[in-house]
């Protein structure tokens, strides 16, 4: 990779570098051109601690690497370097440095990108990890759900001759992306299975990974929630909190169980709708309207189910 050592030009009436006076594949841009395209680091303060440290080195020592866009329009999309381009921004930078990415066209590419760059920094939070990483699956097999994507983890980790070759792909390419093993891609994209206290707790640093593992696995554990909420006041070591959520399901294992047929459905129908409310998910208008019919059938089917009860006997609507 090649180092941009020159301070951003300091007098917006300053023309842009002749880009044999930097490196062939750098340009400089107006800032003005480059919009944001959805990135994989979430919840970013364009003006918090962060990004206005950020901005102070720029302002000393020059931008030291160029933002990787790719042509829109007449304008360029950013594909890596958010805090680089809010620091710019913050310092009202008229232009920066860029590096045209002419081989990315695609959302996978530019998700691939962004994974690279993201997690090289190893700055990430866990959460964000899986999410870039579900995003990436996604981008190349569709809208599966986050079941079927673990199935496909367990199974390749076992026997990858058993998973279809497509299939087998795309894990082997993620593998290879991320740098991270089957097993360990079984756990990062367990973390998103949790509640969302847990995920909040995760990407805020309450909780450490390895707990948020461990509460993964103990997904259908009844105490989950009280276990993590005593956690939050009382910090224990990994060791103790595995010993806590074990004793608490053996507890729990005489006691009767509560039959809730549905409750797979209930999880599915979550998940979907976290999609469809995900404005950067790869959905097209067929998925939608697939989606759409299947809901008004078994709403049919639900309707028809009802109105076999007496009205007195139909419990308020609720998950």
């Amino acid at each position: 990779m090649v180092i941009i050592s020159e301070e951003l030009p300091p007098e917006p009436e300053q023309e842009t570098p002749d880009i044999t006076d930097i490196a062939p594949e750098f340009i400089y841009v107006f800032i003005d051109l480059i919009q944001t395209a959805p990135q994989i680091r979430k919840d970013i303060d364009p003006e918090g601690e962060s990004i206005r440290s950020l901005a102070g080195t720029i302002r000393e020592r020059g931008m030291m690497q160029p933002l990787g866009v790719v042509r829109s329009g007449d304008g360029y999309l950013l594909v890596t370097g958010e805090r680089r381009l809010l620091a710019a921004r913050l310092l009202g930078l008229e232009k920066v440095p860029v590096r045209v990415l002419e081989k990315v066209d695609r959302q996978e590419d530019i998700l691939t990108c962004q994974l690279i760059e993201n997690l090289q920094r190893e700055d990430l939070d866990p959460i964000e990890t899986a999410e870039g990483l579900l995003s990436l699956y996604r981008s190349r097999q569709g809208n599966v759900s986050l079941d079927e994507i673990l199935n496909v983890l367990q199974t390749y980790d076992r026997d990858p001759e058993r998973v279809l070759e497509a299939l087998a792909g795309t894990v082997a390419a993620i593998v290879n992306i991320s740098g991270k093993s089957v097993r360990s891609l079984k756990r990062i994209f367990s973390l998103l299975r949790l509640p969302e206290a847990i995920r909040q707790a995760l990407r805020t640093g309450q909780i450490g990974v390895t707990q948020g593992y461990l509460f993964a696995e103990a997904i259908d554990n009844p105490g989950l929630m009280k276990i993590f909420n005593d956690l939050l006041i009382t910090p224990v070591t990994n060791k103790t909190l595995k010993k806590q959520l074990e004793a608490y399901k053996k507890s729990a294992a005489g006691r009767p169980k509560s039959y809730r047929p549905f409750q797979g459905i209930y999880t599915s129908i979550r998940n979907a709708g976290a999609t469809v409310g995900d404005a950067a998910a790869p959905v097209t208008k067929a998925d939608l309207t697939k989606l759409l019919g299947e809901l008004k059938a078994l709403s049919a089917q639900v309707e028809t189910r009802l109105q076999a009860f007496p009205s007195d006997e139909i419990p308020a609507a609720g998950i």
